[in-house]
């Protein structure tokens, strides 16, 4: 019995860490190729597609540009120092994410992502800080 419990953790335990180790690999790569698994919100003003309820899916991101599902977001810039640790609520695939403000010409957006890839995010996104 005791065996098979020890048996039952290992391989749950060990599983799991090669599974996540998987997916993080299959994210890196994809965002690598500009489609980022992502939520985005409206924080003020308005944005055609948007609410202030998250709309989480695998964005397309390109410079300037945010798309999902014939959503098509123009980013002007990224409000400096504006990124946060996100909620338990917020978390995306049970990873560490970080939300960062967006500005585009009608709002301010908040940008949800796996904190190891805000790096691949930003670059993928280019477009430059903003002073608060």
């Amino acid at each position: 019995m005791i065996a098979e419990l020890l048996a039952d953790f290992f391989s749950t335990f060990v599983g799991s860490s090669w599974g996540k180790a998987a997916a993080r690999r299959a994210w890196a790569r994809e965002a690598e190729r500009g489609v980022i698994v992502s939520g985005l919100r409206v924080v003020s003003g308005s944005q055609r597609g948007l609410s202030r309820e998250w709309r989480i899916g695998e964005w397309s991101v390109a410079p300037g540009r945010l798309s999902l599902d014939g959503i098509d977001v123009h980013v002007l810039s990224v409000v400096a120092d504006s990124g946060r640790p996100a909620s338990c609520g917020e978390s995306l695939a049970g990873e560490d994410t970080r939300a960062i403000s967006l500005r585009t010409a009608t709002a301010e957006l908040e940008w949800s992502h796996m904190t190891y890839l805000e790096a691949t995010a930003r670059r993928r996104l280019a477009v430059p800080d903003a002073r608060p």
